[in-house]
């Protein structure tokens, strides 16, 4: 199994030895560039996603509750986004509730920062949103607009620490199973999409005891 220079630096953090993603990254561009090839994400450059100063009134997930870590409470959200092969425009708003595992996709023409504040407020208007967690990309810079409509608060991962957003992460694997990368949404429509989501929030997991992300989302929603 292939593991990203976040991930190496994490285990290697947990084992005293303090090597950061961006000093293997480093090490690869300069030194071993044969190495590039073993990278999870080959096509993409080096380089660093968007700067989090870029983001205004950005809160540190270190600062999210302790109580959405535990899963016990309903309405926490993750929010990520999947983008087309090279030459594609379009790309997925995705949304994950992290207690009952409920997955939201929402296609967007482009991944701009009005579209995503588009797609966030359509897709989870009255779903009961108490926070939302990003990453720190300039999609997700209208994150204030969305907290004042939505009524939530939004934190943001550190960077490069993909593991941050757990359910979300997971739920994307499960996605690439019918949409594999490569895939161009330019080319899919928003039915095939959407029959794509209810495959996946009724399908059983074994987290939620057989049940569905679907039926317990139900449940709990109802209980909001």
């Amino acid at each position: 199994m292939k593991w990203s220079p976040e991930i190496i630096s994490h285990a290697l953090s947990e084992n005293g030895i303090k090597f950061s993603h961006t000093s293997i990254y480093a090490v690869i561009k300069k030194h071993r560039p044969e190495w590039r090839k073993l990278l999870i994400h080959q096509g993409k450059k080096l380089k660093h996603k968007a700067s989090v100063g870029k983001i205004i009134n950005r809160a540190s997930i270190e600062k999210r509750p302790k109580i959405v870590d535990s899963r016990k409470r309903f309405g926490n959200w993750e929010a990520d986004t999947v983008v087309s092969c090279r030459g594609g425009k379009s790309c997925l708003a995705v949304f994950v509730e992290r207690r009952s595992r409920l997955y939201r996709l929402a296609k967007m023409k482009d991944k701009s920062a009005g579209k995503m504040l588009t797609a966030t407020i359509r897709t989870l208007k009255n779903q009961g949103v108490k926070t939302m967690t990003y990453d720190n990309g300039t999609e997700n810079a209208n994150h204030g607009f969305a907290n004042s409509i939505l009524n939530c608060k939004s934190f943001f991962c550190n960077g490069y620490r993909s593991w941050e957003k757990s359910s979300i992460e997971n739920r994307n694997k499960i996605l690439r199973q019918f949409f594999p990368k490569g895939s161009n949404f330019d080319l899919i429509s928003e039915g095939e999409i959407h029959k794509v989501q209810k495959a996946i929030n009724d399908r059983p997991m074994k987290a939620l005891n057989c049940h569905s992300p679907a039926g317990v989302f139900a449940l709990l929603r109802s209980g909001y």
